[in-house]
């Protein structure tokens, strides 16, 4: 065996392994995610990035950078499915590439929403619970 073929060899080894390892991962974040009832990765916005001239890629804006808070929140709710908190929201919009200089993120999420809940005409409704907030046509 030539020494590519077994550096090769060592390299399909360490990727498999690898593989399982982020695969178990993967499990104990859904696992966690359930039980704590947090938004669940898929609901999130992927992390795109652009090749530039230098070669060195830059971060995309996320969807939710051009939104006002109602459209970002209206899309990130229809993304999640299930009612969120206006934590949740917050985090999610955040990692949306939501901008905001605001330091309580999540109060203003949770103040903004409540002054829209009942006409909101963006389908954002409050839930029964009075903590979580859910989006409907």
């Amino acid at each position: 065996m030539s020494r590519i073929a077994e550096v090769l060899a060592a390299l399909r080894e360490e990727r498999q392994n690898l593989l399982t390892e982020v695969s178990r991962i993967d499990r104990a974040i859904e696992a966690l995610e359930d039980a704590s009832g947090a938004v669940p990765a898929s609901a999130l916005p992927a992390k795109v990035t652009a090749p530039t001239l230098t070669g060195v890629p830059r971060r995309m804006p996320g969807p939710y950078s051009m939104m006002s808070l109602y459209e970002a929140a209206a899309e990130f709710l229809a993304a999640a499915g299930v009612p969120q908190t206006s934590r949740q929201i917050a985090l999610g919009l955040r990692a949306g590439g939501f901008r905001t200089t605001s330091v309580k993120f999540t109060g203003t999420v949770r103040t903004m929403l409540r002054r829209k809940a009942s006409s909101s005409p963006y389908g954002i409704r409050e839930h029964s619970d009075g903590k979580r907030w859910y989006f409907k046509r």
